[in-house]
């Protein structure tokens, strides 16, 4: 879901991170043993590492920035998996930085854990410009989200600037997983065997009904 409002997108930066020979040489991964990878171990069976244990080793990298993990194949909803996955007490603070992570990186570090280290020093290379492009934009848009994602085989990191913080979009979101629609709370099954249940016996009702009338003129 992207961040609505009137801002600029600036453009992606795609981040290779290391050699590709390099890193296949160096960062070969056994399937049933674990080896170390900055520090932060990833079993390389994909299976063992769920999305959102992925999601937070790499946030722990960077603890002083805010994140949320998002789907952006999902126009409707902020949250992967419709999911409150913020990490951070107050997202959308302006004297934070705040990175939205698009599923699409933990996703590619699960099927091939080498391209961790290339998320982590995409990540880092956005924080290093996080500020420069906070100052950029000046007064006009002074509120700046840092975005990572995965496409065209690269890790691709972007700012977004806007004239307004996204704290009350988040916070909107978040109220609407902690109040679910109605629609979203009935069990349709039960009611439709309910109705089905009350017909019956409205028929069944009506036929003793006219049975016991014909008995009545005879």
């Amino acid at each position: 879901m992207a961040v609505g409002g009137i801002g600029s997108f600036s453009a992606l930066t795609s981040y290779s991170g290391v050699n590709s020979s390099k890193a296949n040489s160096e960062l070969r991964f056994d399937k049933i043993y674990q080896q170390k990878t900055d520090s932060v171990e990833i079993n390389s069976t994909a299976g063992n590492n769920d999305i959102m244990t992925i999601y937070e080793m790499l946030c722990s990298e960077f603890p002083e920035a805010n994140y949320i993990l998002e789907d952006r194949s999902d126009e409707e909803n902020l949250f992967f998996n419709n999911v409150d996955t913020r990490i951070g007490k107050d997202f959308g603070n302006p004297s934070k930085k705040n990175v939205f992570i698009d599923v699409s990186v933990i996703k590619k570090i699960q099927e091939d854990p080498s391209y961790y280290v290339e998320a982590k020093r995409a990540l880092e290379h956005l924080f290093e410009h996080y500020d420069e492009k906070r100052i950029h934009e000046g007064l006009n848009l002074p509120y700046t989200t840092g975005n990572l994602n995965f496409e065209n085989d690269r890790m691709q990191v972007s700012y977004t600037n806007d004239v307004g913080s996204c704290q009350k979009m988040v916070e909107r979101e978040v109220k609407k997983l902690q109040n679910p629609k109605l629609s979203d709370t009935i069990n349709y099954d039960y009611v439709k065997d309910k109705i089905d249940t009350m017909l019956d016996d409205f028929m069944d009702e009506v036929t003793e009904g006219i049975v016991g009338k014909d008995k009545e003129e005879r």
